[in-house]
């Protein structure tokens, strides 16, 4: 762990004083809209965004508009007590320990050895999407610490803390459609579950609050910029591009309806409610973390991008614990080179990204259908 320390230490002295590590990419609109909140004006407008993130170094004639949820404002607001390169460095090394974190909370709560957690940290460290997350600045991390510290102490038997970190998803709620479902369906069949499902409404309520005292008009101005077309300054929402089947529907059809986007993550909660019975309960239901989160990679109805791909390290760990416990060499040498391979072909798909971006909508499913080859492979066979 002190070795995972050391290079967050290092990448956040990178990021601060070699310029060529500085490439604001995502993270500038984070750094702007924490400016624009804590002075109490619009965080999502886009005149006011522009000018800052052209003074940080920005080039792009159009502002990059972040767009969470109020909720997100608090978290982000310290960054606005920094310069832009000083706030990024901070941020490269607080993303890389949340995935290290993250890393050794899923396998322990995936019941991997203690004495291989390091396995964990080092595979988080070697995922592909973990150096993209932290080169783009995006925010990714915190969101995985949200999901990695709702399944470690949901299986600690402390569901008040489960449900208020867990509550950390909702900073990209539309990649946790699934997640969100079952969590509810949770909610509604145990104890544990409710208690889960207020303590993450009541963090969210606290955060909402917060970002409402600053500006008591944030949630209407996100919800204008939700809606807002394209400008001279600005790109809407719905003109953004994303590798998912939702916004590839939508852009196939007629008038590129919005509802379309949904489509996807509507007939998989459907399916998923049908298949309620099937969910285990209480505690154990947790199990299905990994998969409930790749599929909602899958039917997301925006997102899906390369620096997004972080999210399915808890079904990578979960694997490569269940091919430890095999006992078989064979399965874990598979393992590695899958692993390897997959990490050649994101790095690959993000080189190219213009050309490629259309076949980024395959990496959810290949890496759940390929983990769920894997496991199977390491199951013992009956004699």
């Amino acid at each position: 762990m002190l070795v995972f320390a050391a290079i967050a230490a290092g990448g956040s002295l990178a990021g601060l004083l070699v310029p060529v590590f500085f490439d604001p990419l995502d993270f500038i609109a984070f750094w702007s809209s924490a400016h624009v909140f804590v002075a109490g004006q619009n965080p999502y407008d886009p005149a006011q965004l522009l000018p800052l993130q052209h003074a940080a170094g920005s080039e792009h004639r159009v502002a990059t508009t972040m767009f969470n949820p109020p909720w997100t404002l608090p978290l982000l607001a310290p960054l606005a007590a920094l310069p832009v390169q000083a706030a990024f460095a901070v941020w490269v090394g607080l993303q890389f320990a949340l995935v290290v974190v993250s890393a050794v909370w899923l396998w322990s709560a995936s019941e991997g050895r203690p004495d291989t957690r390091w396995a964990g940290a080092g595979l988080a460290v070697a995922f592909t999407p973990t150096f993209l997350l932290l080169c783009s600045g995006q925010l990714d991390a915190l969101v995985l610490f949200g999901l990695a510290g709702f399944l470690h102490f949901h299986m600690a038997g402390r569901p008040a803390i489960a449900g208020s970190l867990g509550a950390l998803t909702a900073i990209k709620p539309h990649l946790f459609g699934l997640f969100a479902v079952a969590l509810a369906i949770d909610a509604v069949r145990s104890w544990g579950g409710r208690r889960v499902v207020v303590s993450g409404t009541g963090t969210l309520v606290v955060l909402s609050a917060v970002a409402l005292a600053v500006n008591p008009h944030v949630f209407g101005q996100f919800a204008a910029a939700l809606s807002a077309p394209s400008s001279g300054i600005s790109q809407g929402v719905k003109d953004y591009p994303a590798p998912v089947i939702g916004v590839m529907l939508r852009d196939e059809l007629p008038g590129r309806p919005t509802a379309a986007q949904f489509a996807p993550l509507a007939l998989a909660t459907v399916a998923l409610v049908l298949c309620a019975r099937r969910l285990p309960t209480g505690d154990r239901w947790v199990g299905a973390l990994p998969w409930l989160v790749a599929g909602s990679l899958v039917v997301a109805p925006y997102g899906g991008w390369w620096y997004d791909m972080v999210l399915l390290l808890p079904l990578v760990l979960l694997t490569a614990i269940r091919l430890g416990e095999s006992g078989s060499t064979g399965p874990i040498r598979a393992g590695l080179v899958a692993f390897g391979a997959f990490n050649i072909w994101v790095s690959a798909m993000f080189v190219a990204w213009e050309q490629l971006s259309p076949l980024f909508v395959l990496v959810p499913p290949v890496a759940a259908l390929g983990c769920f080859a894997l496991i199977r492979s390491a199951r013992p066979r009956p004699a």
